[in-house]
């Protein structure tokens, strides 16, 4: 699940980030949840605001960059049970679903990886959740601070997505949908190492 990067990037980001706090996980409070309205792809009304993600430098993780900003929030979950989402009554997505993102577009230095194999997603790419009709499904999003079109001025970085299907089931694509993502200011920054310090000297 999106525990790939609790597990190991995060672990890494936060002593590179001098002992910045792990993220706390969030649960489902920032999935997109996904089902069908009327055999077309569709998801609950949704709106996370601009997600700030953690700094780091120096990465051991094999296929991040060196440095920048990273977290595995929003994703996208399928529903147990039925939801009201965009104009109606979602369905939970039915057996022999294949469903995934197809990556529209990337701005500037935001990039995303598979947690499960570290490949990156390009724009153009469709990525396939494990799991088919059931899934939750995390990227490690990534701000990288080495790309030539990283520009320390731009504030906002957004992806734009559709969900797919690939199985046998052929719904239809979902409406186009965009995360939103950011980095803390210098005044947080500070902030975030002052606690993580406090908390290892508790230790």
């Amino acid at each position: 699940m999106k525990k790939y990067l609790r597990n190991s990037v995060v672990f890494a980001v936060a002593l590179a980030a001098v002992a910045a706090p792990v993220l706390a996980d969030k649960g489902d409070e920032l999935d997109v949840e996904v089902g069908i309205l009327t055999s077309t792809l569709a998801f609950t009304p949704f709106n996370f605001g601009v997600q700030a993600l953690e700094p780091f430098n120096n990465s051991p993780v094999p296929f991040l960059p060196d440095s920048g900003w990273a977290g595995d929030d929003p994703g996208w979950l399928s529903i147990g049970n039925p939801k009201l989402g965009e104009g109606g009554l979602l369905s939970p997505i039915g057996a022999g679903a294949l469903i995934g993102i197809e990556v529209l577009s990337l701005s500037g230095a935001l990039r995303a990886f598979d947690p499960a194999g570290g490949g990156e997603i390009t724009v153009g790419q469709t990525w396939l959740f494990d799991g088919g009709n059931v899934f939750d499904a995390h990227p490690i999003w990534v701000i990288d601070a080495t790309s030539p079109s990283f520009d320390p001025n731009q504030t906002v970085w957004t992806g734009t997505f559709r969900l797919i299907d690939q199985g046998t089931t052929n719904y239809g694509p979902s409406a186009v949908h965009s995360f939103e993502f950011t980095v803390p200011e210098p005044t947080s920054l500070s902030l975030l190492a002052l606690a993580g310090l406090a908390l290892i000297r508790r230790r």
